[in-house]
């Protein structure tokens, strides 16, 4: 049998290449990481004492293991135990390398959430690395592979040399295997949080401690919040409004939903933009009600296409919900003007199996839905998705409207070309050029000596995506619709090219990514013009109900847009909030004009009135309005996950938790309304 030397000395080879991994791992994060440049060295050192303990710890375990299962002195047994010890380091070595990765690529740690993530969509995402990203997942492997024929190497040394172990050596394996244990069982501190900034693997632990917040007392002013949150409507008013829907005499215009992919507000003409871009979107807006201050829920697309859909805010636990789990009421836009004896379609470029998107609309209410596994000819890459041209999605559109309905109709067209990579057909013209990066580029990153290029890659694809709604709008105005059909034009999300030094979306929550387009056109029930009132996507279909004349359903979580005031009883300054949940996980609250966002342990206040890049954190001179931003973000966001938790009673007598209003908040002398 191998002496216990061996597993000593295995024990501090193994820390050894964990600390020397970690170490690289930590320079190539700060050269490309602008989201914590405040960390210091002894953040960044302790997260290097904790990977090479956790690969020390791991290495001293799997040698006692492969001893004891290699039992006698022979040469074969001693190299069965040593490629056993092996094996069972090999995932946590490759899991190291792994999460210094994806903490480089996307600025942020590999999360409790990013596996479900991966796991929920393997085929789309397995499809990705294999083609897409090839040079990342080779990369990957390849350095992973080197680690673990350096721990295979070493090991097999340490078996040919192994002296008694000494005190020391026992001592800091000991204290290693304390930590360790200890990290898993107590929540850290602040101190250990900013390690956890910088270490990917005590992120990774800390993503799964965090599963139970939503069950924790929390402090009495937060838990005052909550318990305002969780007196929602019950459920019984849903049947008194159905009630009250079948009866109502109400207009009944046309509806069409369109939904623009990765269109920030600042990329349209009609948000500023000076380039001619969006014409046809551009002249819808100018004879449209324009929301100026208009948030996203999300800033990915299977949390904020279906909180537009829903109205209700797409926090549901601690993690990403890919919809497996849906035991909780919802009334979504097909939903409700089936209701009231619409037609209804859902058309779509996208793959609607994303995330289980597809799940959360099928409620069982009839309407014709078109998305890319239902399509036969020609597609579009994006990577994880193979999609729609939206030229041919557009011509099922009008073809659908064409069909013999004799009632209403309500259609939700799904435009999709304007997602990384921003494909187009070889036809469609391309009038910003050069549109071709030259080095290697990617969702996840690309350089940004390659900005001109990609951004005219994007305004070729935003051109071409406009061209097609130019058409579709033709096609209402050539059967003499335009005037009777109410016309919502929004995006799921925004944009980056490199803001924050970040790119595409999922990324933050900053405006660039959260902000974005939304305009009402209905000549015969809203007159156009510019509204500053903050609002979110999750007030569309709220907008809906009152345009036909109903009642507001009580089950949504938005409001409408057509309501000048505040409702009875709140008449307080209205809050919105935003919520992310993939690789990155991240929250915010704006009461105009301040803006907190919360990410990773940390919180930042921006003024977005003085500074609407989001440059400079003003938590430390506005420390009450940061506290009491705080409080309500966590109030909502708590009372998000206790409605939604296993168990929970509320979900079956009552509907989502109301959306609290702003706090009273001192007054900047140079805020606007």
């Amino acid at each position: 049998m191998l002496p216990l030397s061996w597993c000593v000395r295995s024990a501090r080879f193994g820390a050894l290449v964990g600390a020397a991994f970690a170490a690289t791992g930590q320079a190539l994060v700060v050269a490309v990481d602008v989201g914590h440049p405040e960390l210091g060295w002894i953040e960044r050192a302790g997260a290097v004492a904790f990977e090479a303990g956790l690969v020390g710890l791991a290495t001293l375990l799997a040698a006692l293991a492969a001893r004891a299962l290699a039992r006698g002195g022979s040469p074969l047994r001693r190299r069965i135990a040593i490629l056993l010890a092996t094996l069972i380091v090999a995932p946590v070595l490759f899991g190291q390398v792994l999460t210094f990765v994806l903490r480089g690529i996307f600025g942020s740690p590999l999360t409790l959430g990013g596996v479900e993530f991966f796991l929920s969509s393997t085929s789309h995402i397995g499809r990705a690395l294999l083609d897409g990203y090839v040079a990342y997942t080779a990369g990957v492997a390849l350095v992973a592979l080197f680690a673990i024929g350096l721990l295979a190497a070493g090991l097999r040394r340490a078996a040919a040399n192994a002296p008694p172990p000494r005190k020391l050596e026992l001592g800091i394996l000991g204290l290693s295997a304390f930590v360790f244990v200890a990290s898993l069982v107590a929540r850290p501190a602040v101190a250990v949080e900013r390690v956890a900034q910088a270490s990917p693997t005590v992120a990774f632990f800390a993503s799964l401690a965090a599963a139970n917040v939503a069950e924790e007392e929390a402090p009495a002013e937060v838990e005052q919040l909550v318990a305002i949150a969780m007196e929602s409507p019950p459920q019984l008013a849903g049947a008194v409004w159905r009630k009250a829907a079948t009866v109502a005499d109400g207009p009944r215009p046309n509806v069409l939903l369109l939904m623009l992919e990765s269109v920030g507000a600042q990329r349209l003409g009609s948000g500023g933009r000076a380039r001619d871009v969006s014409p046809n979107l551009d002249r819808l807006a100018a004879k449209s009600r324009r929301f100026s201050r208009a948030w996203s829920t999300a800033t990915h697309s299977n949390y904020a296409q279906m909180a537009i859909l829903s109205s209700l805010f797409p926090r549901r636990g601690s993690t990403l919900d890919m919809y497996q789990r849906i035991d909780y009421p919802r009334y979504l836009f097909h939903d409700l003007l089936a209701e009231v004896g619409y037609a209804g379609a859902s058309i779509s470029s996208q793959d609607e199996t994303w995330q289980g998107m597809h799940r959360f609309q099928n409620t069982g209410t009839r309407a014709y839905t078109f998305h890319a596994l239902d399509h036969q000819g020609p597609t579009l890459d994006t990577g994880t998705e193979r999609i729609v041209p939206d030229e041919l999605t557009v011509e099922r559109a009008i073809s659908w409207i064409d069909a013999d309905k004799r009632q209403p109709f309500a259609l939700y067209v799904n435009l999709q070309s304007t997602h990384w990579p921003y494909p187009i057909p070889e036809s469609a013209p391309r009038p910003f050029q050069p549109d071709r990066p030259k080095k290697p580029s990617s969702y996840a990153a690309w350089s940004k000596d390659d900005q001109e290029a990609i951004e005219n890659r994007y305004d070729n694809a935003l051109r071409y995506v406009d061209a097609q709604v130019g058409r579709l709008l033709e096609a209402l105005d050539a059967r003499g619709l335009t005037k009777d059909t109410l016309i919502v034009v929004t995006s799921d999300h925004g944009e980056l090219f490199h803001e924050h030094g970040l790119v595409t979306h999922g990324r933050s929550l900053y405006e660039g990514e959260a902000r974005v387009p939304l305009f009402v056109h209905w000549p015969e029930g809203l007159p156009p013009g510019d509204d500053e009132r903050p609002v979110t996507t999750m007030d569309v279909v709220p907008t809906l109900v009152e345009a036909l004349g109903l009642p507001p359903f009580p089950g949504h979580q938005g409001e409408s847009l057509l309501v000048s005031s505040p409702l009875a009883g709140e008449e307080k300054a209205r809050a919105i909030y935003l919520n992310m949940q993939g690789w990155k996980h991240a929250e915010a609250v704006v009461c105009w004009p301040w803006k907190l966002i919360a990410e990773e342990g940390r919180s930042r206040l921006f003024d977005l009135s003085r500074d609407p890049s989001e440059a400079v954190d003003r938590s430390t001179e506005e420390e009450v309005i940061h506290r009491r931003l705080d409080r309500l973000l966590r109030a909502q966001m708590t009372a998000q996950m206790r409605y939604h938790a296993p168990g929970s009673s509320s979900r079956a007598e009552r509907y989502a938790p109301r959306m609290l209003r702003c706090p009273d908040l001192p007054r900047a002398p140079h805020a606007s309304n």
